[in-house]
């Protein structure tokens, strides 16, 4: 991010942008894990990306934005935490995720 970004952040090297007074991340890859921070995974964050297998999202996470996986065609493992409170429409579309 650019020096004095106030809007955006990649923060504890996440691998991944995050809206900063959301505390969601929204825009992810392969590589992206979660800080303690995150608590939302933004709409269409993942969206099409081919290389993610699993997902274990960590507690603390309480909501999923609409087809925030959808089109990740190699996703087969998806691990929700029991804080999610919040599921948007088509977050899995297209996969052929296992949720847990």
């Amino acid at each position: 991010m650019a020096p004095g970004n106030t809007v955006y952040d990649s923060r504890e090297g996440c691998n991944a942008v995050v809206k900063t007074a959301y505390n969601q991340i929204v825009l992810g890859c392969q590589n992206t894990t979660f800080p303690e921070t995150v608590t939302a995974v933004g709409p269409c964050a993942f969206l099409g990306c081919k290389k993610l297998t699993t997902i274990n999202l960590p507690e603390g996470i309480t909501s999923i934005g609409s087809s925030a996986f959808s089109g990740c065609t190699n996703l087969t493992t998806a691990v929700l935490p029991a804080t999610l409170t919040s599921l948007g429409n088509s977050v899995f579309y297209g996969c052929t995720s296992r949720y847990q």
